[in-house]
């Protein structure tokens, strides 16, 4: 076994949380589709001179409807100011976890078509802060249906019943028709995890990858060949980036990959790994001993404090300062013991997977450029800062001096 002494540990820690990719599209649930079967639907207008009508798609000059087999026509004639706006009373619905709000639009040959300044959009007294939000675009042709997308994300989640209004302003003219299908809400699906790393220990295999931001937890996926089938192996949502698969038996090899979870919603699954289980020998034994007290700290360590959590078994959001000082020390010895691997470093033993290479190694890493001429791989001298990263995420600086040998 490796031995290595050190002196005088960390000065401070701070973390920078860095953008998100954009999210892919995963669901809708209608809200409104006029389908005469909406018993509790209740339709309305302020405007005097507005008229709605269910009306069976495809039929009577309506267009085939979007969802369903009924469209809702509006007719207005007399409005000077060129806004209409219909009510929907008697729904069901909640906003938690939806991103928008689409509704299906078309207005038929012959029609004026909006002004430059037209808008669509929904008022509704009961979304909070602002009750506002415009759409997108608005149809710029006759005769074909134009999907306008609300942004929803900022308003507050709650049980709601009713739709202010859904507003058409600055139409072309001061009377008008146009039909209107499918209102629905968006969600969308999370960020796939990546950089997926599996490691074979006996009789078990242990799952690590990078954290992804907002989301509700994660479901791990095993199957016995790469083709599958996967089976979803964890009862509920883990909650952080860290899974051990418990298998009983060594020379098993099995392939793995991981999705994130967002109101129910999961993502595309991250790519596939394999690991093995195989009987340990004494000194492998300890060394894993050792990686699995590093991870702790490491992997286990608070989102944006970097401090060590004060355990599974507790709020997510207490640390320990006793317990994060014994962490650095671990940071120190992962450090020494290459589980953290520095830039253009070789993997040795296939032990360092919470390490980064440029080419070889996995997705943390220390930068090599701070360390003093003459040192070797693996081993500090008097460091004055440490650069590590956890990929797209987030990164962390910690500042340490490290004795060791050079």
């Amino acid at each position: 076994m490796k031995k290595a002494s050190f002196a005088l540990i960390i000065v401070s820690i701070f973390a920078l949380n860095l953008g998100m990719v954009a999210p892919l599209v995963a669901s809708e649930t209608l809200l409104a589709g006029y389908e005469t079967s909406e018993t509790d639907l209740t339709l309305s207008s302020p405007d005097s001179g507005m008229t709605l009508t269910k009306v069976q798609g495809g039929t009577s000059g309506a267009p085939a409807a979007t969802q369903g087999s009924y469209v809702l026509k509006a007719i207005w004639t007399g409005q000077p100011d060129r806004k209409v706006e219909i009510r929907h009373d008697g729904l069901n619905y909640n906003l938690a976890g939806f991103d928008k709000a689409l509704v299906d639009v078309f207005i038929p040959t012959g029609a004026a078509l909006f002004q430059s300044t037209g808008l669509i959009g929904i008022w509704s007294d009961n979304w909070v802060p602002g009750n506002w939000s415009r759409g997108d675009i608005v149809p710029t042709e006759n005769n074909r249906w134009f999907t306008i997308e609300m942004n929803i994300s900022s308003f507050n989640p709650g049980l709601l019943d009713h739709i202010s209004a859904l507003v058409f302003e600055n139409y072309g003219a001061d009377s008008g028709t146009l039909y209107v299908d499918n209102i629905r809400l968006f969600r969308s699906e999370p960020n796939e995890p990546n950089g997926l790393i599996a490691t074979g220990h006996d009789r078990r295999i242990d799952l690590t990858w990078n954290p992804v931001t907002g989301v509700g937890g994660y479901n791990i996926y095993r199957a016995d060949s790469v083709a599958g089938p996967f089976t979803k192996i964890n009862t509920s949502l883990d909650d952080i980036a860290v899974h051990s698969d418990f298998l009983g038996t060594n020379g098993s090899t099995k392939y793995y990959y991981v999705v994130s979870v967002s109101g129910g919603i999961e993502s595309s699954p991250s790519e596939v790994v394999s690991a093995a289980t195989y009987a340990m020998t004494d000194d492998q034994l300890l060394t894993e001993v050792q990686e699995t007290t590093f991870s702790y700290f490491w992997d286990f360590a608070h989102p944006v404090s970097r401090l060590s959590r004060e355990g599974l078994t507790h709020w997510s959001e207490i640390c320990t300062s006793g317990g994060t000082g014994m962490g650095m020390m671990t940071i120190v010895v992962g450090v020494e013991r290459g589980f953290v691997f520095l830039p253009g470093e070789h993997l040795h033993g296939g032990h360092a997977h919470h390490g980064v290479s440029v080419v070889e190694a996995p997705h943390h890493h220390a930068d090599r450029a701070l360390l003093p001429r003459g040192c070797e791989v693996g081993r500090l001298h008097a460091v004055q800062q440490v650069t590590v990263g956890r990929g797209a995420v987030d990164r962390q600086v910690i500042g340490v001096v490290v004795v060791s040998r050079c």
